[in-house]
């Protein structure tokens, strides 16, 4: 599942116009779009237009009304999106082409999408599975400073499009399981076996120690160990200490939440939407970073929003849309 493109009218924060996002979609260093212009121009709300045309297309969450996007004195806009579909999805569809083209009148009263239902489903579909395409959206408040448990499949669905740092919160609880789950298997392989050799040892958390490694080199994730008389979650530092998630800088804070929710909901082959990718990084990390997050996503399409002329150099002038506010 792919954006080609979005046509806008009348949409709040957005220029009008037609925004174009993939030129050769078989080429891989195609698949990253830049959006670029001063303060209020309307990158953020291109990101969450972009949104909003695939919730109406197959949702994961609650529906928002449409004229919730109407440009203020507008009595009627318009959104048209066109996406791509993989031969997979597409067979999923049961569509003769690749293209799924919709238009959504954005007004009080505004009819559904009109769309197959297999095509729907396609949209709708979400698992942690790396083969399915799906829908993550970074937004510019995103935090692991966030209390909570590790959601449901269902809880995480309805998170994913929103701008909730809640979608974050069980991002650490969820490792820490994991790594307890990986000790008691090992005990367990031990009692049965009577020696388990290092290379034998169960690691759920290699994926995520290498994506976190590709993002913040000098963090390495060791695992749960004993702290404090509990089990914690720990990471190893160039300096030697060894700290808990909440002691990690900001920088790589969210080195863990890009690494762990990219790990942890397969997105290689997903529609990425980040606000700011430079979100707490010192300026001489905005591009050794985000080149380690389109990394992370071989597959993937992103479409990113950044203040950073670092990052925005990270692609060429086509690759990058440049926004002016909307008058």
């Amino acid at each position: 599942m792919k954006l080609l493109k979005l046509e806008v009218a009348n949409v709040l924060g957005i220029p009008d116009g037609s925004y174009g996002f993939v030129r050769d979609a078989s080429s891989p260093a195609d698949r990253v779009t830049m959006l670029v212009g001063p303060r209020g121009a309307g990158k953020t709300s291109l990101l969450e237009a972009i949104v909003f045309a695939k919730e109406q297309v197959g949702g994961y969450g609650p529906a928002r009304r449409p004229e919730s996007l109407l440009r203020a004195g507008a009595e009627s806009g318009r959104l048209h999106a066109v996406f791509q579909l993989d031969a997979e999805e597409q067979r999923i569809a049961e569509l003769d082409r690749a293209e799924v083209a919709v238009t959504i009148a954005l007004q009080p009263g505004s009819p559904p999408v009109d769309i197959s239902r297999g095509a729907r489903a396609v949209f709708n579909r979400f698992s942690a599975d790396p083969k399915e395409a799906k829908l993550e959206y970074f937004p510019d408040n995103r935090s692991l400073e966030v209390e909570g448990d590790a959601t449901t499949v269902e809880q995480e669905k309805r998170l994913r499009p929103s701008r909730s740092p809640r979608k974050y919160a069980g991002l650490v609880a969820s490792l820490e399981a994991r790594s307890t789950l990986d000790g008691a298997r090992a005990l367990q392989e031990t009692g049965r076996k009577g020696l388990l050799f290092a290379d034998d040892a169960p690691d759920s958390l290699g994926p995520y120690r290498y994506a976190l490694g590709q993002l913040c080199p000098e963090v390495h994730l060791v695992g749960v160990v004993p702290q404090n008389g509990a089990a914690r979650m720990v990471f190893a530092l160039k300096s030697g200490a060894t700290v808990p998630a909440e002691a990690l800088s900001g920088a790589q804070k969210q080195g863990l939440l890009f690494s762990a929710t990219i790990v942890s909901l397969g997105l290689a082959k997903s529609l990425i939407l980040v606000d700011m990718p430079e979100l707490g990084l010192h300026a001489a990390d905005h591009e050794p970073f985000f080149r380690g997050l389109v990394a992370l996503a071989p597959g993937a399409q992103l479409i990113v929003a950044t203040g950073s002329s670092s990052v925005a150099q990270c692609v060429t002038r086509q690759q990058t849309i440049f926004l002016t506010p909307a008058r």
